[in-house]
């Protein structure tokens, strides 16, 4: 039970919520990150990874 009060007190009080607002926001404007990352090499490199095992499934 106690456990559980814990958990409770965490995600469900305001010190929960201020929590999950730093963490969401710690890194920047998540919507802007998104935007400034889509272009990058690492999406490249990640589409090519997506492909090749989606064409490896094909046989």
């Amino acid at each position: 039970m106690r456990i559980m009060k814990l958990a409770w007190d965490a995600i469900s009080t305001q010190f929960g919520g201020r929590q999950l607002l730093y963490e969401w926001f710690f890194a920047g404007d998540p919507t802007n990150n998104r935007i400034l990352y889509y272009g990058t090499q690492k999406r490249s490199e990640c589409e090519a990874l997506v492909r090749n095992f989606l064409d490896s499934l094909k046989g």
